[in-house]
């Protein structure tokens, strides 16, 4: 009768842990794919961005160095090069204290 008793009993603790074993392995699966997603191209472009906007520094920085390619874009293509005039002059020093 210990045995049968004891058996049962065994058998009631390899069941428990099976099931423990099940939801562990569940959640393990659910954080892998929560994983998986930050770290997909298009998540992490988005918490880039949002770090870029939280940040003011950084949004500053930014905003002046795509002013200042803007700026060396503009004076390449529509003033002369030839013409070594005052204004050329003048957009090439703001383009570079833009870039410093």
């Amino acid at each position: 009768m210990k045995n049968e008793n004891l058996s049962n009993k065994l058998k009631v603790a390899i069941s428990i842990l099976e099931k423990k074993q099940t939801s562990e392995f569940n959640e393990l699966r659910t954080e892998c794919e929560i994983v998986l997603n930050e770290f997909k191209p298009l998540n992490m472009m988005g918490q880039v961005s949002k770090f870029i906007t939280s940040e003011p520094n950084i949004k500053n920085n930014l905003f002046n160095a795509v002013l200042s390619l803007g700026l060396g874009y503009v004076s390449k293509k529509f003033i002369p090069k030839k013409i070594n005039s005052l204004l050329n002059r003048i957009t090439q020093f703001a383009s570079n204290l833009k870039m410093a």
